[in-house]
């Protein structure tokens, strides 16, 4: 009986990854690298035998080498229970008033929004004769200037409640963006500065448009605008639901 000899073929391929992302403190995981496999097929090794019949055997499937994954490095988002930013802040000091207090006894949550809207006010708009200003009071109260300056957006978030102090709150602003024709202006509300440590309550963004008067269309930011702005460029908030 004539001997065959069969060779055995050898065949690789890869598993592909799928990508997904994980947020659960925001950072972002990555797929890891596919896992590579090669097997060999099973083949028939005649051995001798006497007669016509003759046994075989199958060499079973065999997996050789198996890369491993990939580490890859884990980056936290930022989110709004860390620092947002270093960058410099305006720190603007606001007194509360009795009306702001709702049956509770902390500062209600719509009272909030004015607050914010008293300290933006102090930041933006140029002051009266004799009144002192922060350097990103460019923009004038004035009707006759025909500029309108548009809440677009809103969000807080309150990680507080805020009770009733005779000293005023340390609502600290920055800006998150700074855009063609609009801003986006970012709000640390604190306990007064004299504590230590002081207590963080809220966090909130306002998208501001700045729009033309007359036509309603939006305005172009002025070289003014940005040059009084730009120092305090920081990053954005990102939100604890968003993670």
């Amino acid at each position: 009986m004539s001997r065959r000899s069969s060779r055995s073929r050898t065949r690789s391929w890869s598993s592909p990854a799928a990508p997904w992302s994980s947020r659960t403190t925001g950072g972002s995981l990555t797929a890891s690298r596919p896992t590579s496999w090669r097997t060999r097929e099973p083949t028939r090794t005649p051995t001798s035998g006497t007669g016509s019949r003759a046994t075989s055997r199958r060499t079973r499937p065999t997996r050789s080498s198996v890369s491993a994954p990939t580490p890859r490095h884990r980056t936290a988002r930022r989110t709004a229970s860390s620092p947002v930013t270093d960058n410099p802040r305006l720190h603007v000091p606001i007194h509360l008033r009795w009306g702001d207090l709702d049956a509770f006894n902390h500062v209600n949550n719509t009272s909030m929004l004015k607050l914010l809207e008293e300290a933006r006010v102090r930041v933006f708009w140029t002051p009266e004769a004799g009144d002192v200003a922060p350097p990103t009071a460019v923009i004038s109260s004035s009707v006759e200037a025909g500029v309108l300056t548009l809440i677009a957006r809103q969000e807080i978030e309150y990680l507080a409640p805020v009770p009733y102090r005779r000293e005023p709150l340390d609502i600290q602003m920055w800006f998150g963006k700074i855009g063609g024709s609009s801003i986006e202006v970012c709000y640390e509300v604190y306990s007064p500065t004299g504590d230590d440590p002081q207590t963080l309550y809220a966090r909130a963004t306002s998208v501001v448009v700045m729009v033309d008067a007359v036509t309603g269309r939006p305005l172009r930011l002025t070289e003014t605008m940005r040059e009084a702005w730009g120092p305090y460029l920081g990053d954005p908030i990102v939100y604890g639901h968003r993670r």
